[in-house]
């Protein structure tokens, strides 16, 4: 164990037995079970707010959440020798849900809508540092993105020298540009600003980062699960699905949870190239638990219409070297062009 680790470890009250470097931190053996040491680059404030909301859940009978061990002297983070700051929490043994195996994605989606019940109306007594912070709303974000869309395109234009990927862009943008356009219309059309302040108004939180690597599918050797909650997620007969833990909330927010559903959704069905029956199945999943009121229905294919995956590809080659232009730029490109029409197929299949 290097020096810099153990000089973190010491910092909490636990006994390790074995330390393993994961993609993102360490998994620690300890007499109290595993945990996960990772570095943290956010603020205080939410990882406070987030603490908070892991326990509501677990009182609420959440029990598979990644709740924060405090360091001995009480506080969230513990630093290295050289300033890092550190995160433990508790953790799981399980696997990565897998974006291939449908089943795993089934109970992604059916976890979410648990999850969601319950944070529906919360009172957190740190909730308010959360509030107050500084927030971009769809309609600020979509018209900011579509400028900077607009920004790129012009950039290009003016190159002498095109590669084939630039010309791409010019040739899809019109397209793509337009669907943005329409998603801003339909927003301001809609009482997205009304529905947005009642959900804060009651408490209503999101994940914030609600996607395949955040859900681990358990073992059900799992020890820091009691007997009890395994044996009745295992056998749930309106689920039938595997259990999973729920992982990363620092991005919590006030927010409509139809955010969550659109960021798992769309990263989903893009890795399944927008099967419509699949995608059905999944809102049809969240919706036996939460159903979705037709104004959420509506912001959900809203969401879905706006271009994210064409503008962030615009996006990253703005703010990259134009020098060389990676093949899996092209490729992205292509795929994007290709999947649209069956895109929109799925969208009007959300009723």
């Amino acid at each position: 164990m290097n020096e810099k680790l153990n000089h973190v470890l010491e910092q909490y009250p636990v006994e390790v037995s074995r330390v393993t470097r994961v993609r993102g931190g360490y998994v620690i053996d300890t007499t109290a079970g595993l945990r996960l040491l990772s570095e943290y680059k956010g603020g205080l404030r939410r990882l406070l707010v987030a603490e908070e909301l892991l326990h509501y859940l677990q009182e609420k009978g959440f029990e598979t959440v990644d709740q924060i061990v405090r360091t001995k002297q009480d506080e969230l983070t513990a630093t290295d020798t050289d300033g890092t700051t550190y995160i433990m929490k508790c953790w799981y043994a399980g696997r990565e849900c897998d974006y291939e195996n449908r089943q795993d994605l089934f109970a992604g989606m059916d976890t979410l809508a648990k999850l969601h019940e319950i944070m529906q109306e919360t009172n957190l007594p740190h909730g308010t540092l959360l509030a107050e912070q500084p927030h971009t709303d769809l309609p600020d974000l979509y018209l900011k993105r579509s400028r900077e869309m607009k920004r790129v395109k012009q950039f290009i234009s003016s190159q002498t020298r095109k590669t084939m990927f630039e010309y791409g862009l010019l040739q899809s943008f019109a397209e793509f540009f337009g669907y943005a356009t329409e998603a801003i219309r339909q927003l301001e059309d809609s009482d997205y600003r009304q529905i947005l302040t009642d959900a804060r108004r009651r408490g209503t939180m999101i994940h914030g980062s609600y996607h395949y690597h955040n859900i681990l599918v358990l073992r059900h050797e799992e020890k820091e699960l009691s007997r009890d909650y395994l044996q009745a997620a295992a056998t749930d007969v309106n689920a039938g699905f595997s259990p999973v833990a729920v992982t990363n909330f620092e991005k919590t927010d006030y927010n409509l949870q139809v955010a969550d559903i659109y960021g798992y959704l769309r990263k989903v069905m893009e890795k399944n190239h927008w099967n419509c029956d699949f995608g059905k199945r999944l809102l049809d999943i969240y919706q036996r638990t939460k159903p979705l009121p037709e104004s959420e229905k509506n912001l959900l294919k809203i969401q879905l219409l706006f271009p994210e995956k064409y503008w962030k590809l615009m996006n990253y080659y703005y703010n990259h070297t134009k020098a060389w232009i990676p093949e899996k730029n092209s490729e992205k490109l292509l795929m994007i062009r290709r999947q649209q029409e069956q895109k929109l197929k799925f969208i009007e299949t959300i009723t």
